[in-house]
């Protein structure tokens, strides 16, 4: 979950993070940051499946040619939102392209 801060920058939860899409179609890569959302009642609770379920919250629209690229849309991404380093993944996860991503990530706290 997002917290305003007083500056105008806003904290990420413990369990969001950002990550790096790569657009399979577009052969694109974008910066992205997901929400932890906890799964619907009929799912296994985090605690019980040792997964996060993350949402999509935002997407760098244009994205980048290369990683190096993206990584660099990750740092601007991370002077708006503060999110600890461990909550920072760049190893890309394959994207079509659609609306509304949801990930499931082995917990790593």
């Amino acid at each position: 979950m997002l917290t305003e801060n007083e500056d105008g920058t806003l904290t990420a939860g413990p369990l969001d993070v950002m990550i790096i899409l790569y657009h399979k179609v577009t052969g694109r890569y974008h910066a992205a940051f997901f929400e932890e959302s906890p799964a619907p009642n009929s799912l296994p609770s985090m605690e019980q499946a040792g997964t996060v379920r993350l949402k999509s919250k935002a997407v760098h629209e244009s994205g980048a040619d290369d990683i190096e690229g993206a990584k660099k849309h990750v740092r601007e991404f991370r002077q708006q939102i503060h999110i600890p380093d461990k909550n920072v993944f760049y190893d890309p996860v394959n994207w079509d392209g659609g609306m509304g991503l949801v990930l499931l990530r082995k917990k790593w706290t």
